[in-house]
């Protein structure tokens, strides 16, 4: 397990309103966030919720999986750590390919290296972040997402 996160001292940061959907209006993402660090979930749903998305977080990604199967259609976008035990986060997103879920899919992760990256593109996944970063950079990074944006 990582200690890495959103330094919380950023926590006091203006929400973004600056993103928005193209006809004028913010988008409202429905996030599931899978990462092992309960501080990390916590600063990443107070961040995310703060910008105006609804979060659901899990543990690690068996809960992640469980909750993709059972409700994809309730995600617009998944965030992912990729150290986590049981499965890490290459791991979980490969499982991915034949669920229901089609929504978008960011690694966040500190231990991001470039053949790690190499890894994740060659399961189709191309948004990534690494920790520690500022709040302002994670909202940034989740504004490029839409809802209902289909994954290929």
């Amino acid at each position: 397990m990582t200690s890495q996160c959103l330094p919380i001292s950023d926590m006091s940061a203006q929400p973004n309103t600056s993103h928005s959907t193209g006809s004028g209006k913010q988008s409202r993402l429905r996030i599931l966030h899978v990462d092992d660090n309960p501080m990390c979930r916590e600063i990443t749903r107070r961040t995310l919720r703060r910008e105006g998305h609804t979060i659901t977080s899990a543990p690690d990604a068996v809960e992640g999986e469980r909750l993709l199967t059972d409700h994809p259609e309730d995600f617009d976008l998944l965030i992912t750590d990729h150290e986590m035990p049981i499965r890490t986060g290459l791991e979980f997103v490969s499982r991915l390919a034949g669920n229901p879920f089609r929504g978008g899919i960011l690694v966040f992760s500190g231990a991001l290296t470039p053949h790690l990256i190499d890894e994740y593109r060659h399961v189709g996944i191309t948004h990534y972040l690494a920790k520690p970063t500022s709040v302002r950079e994670i909202a940034e990074a989740v504004s490029a997402f839409q809802p209902h944006q289909i994954r290929a």
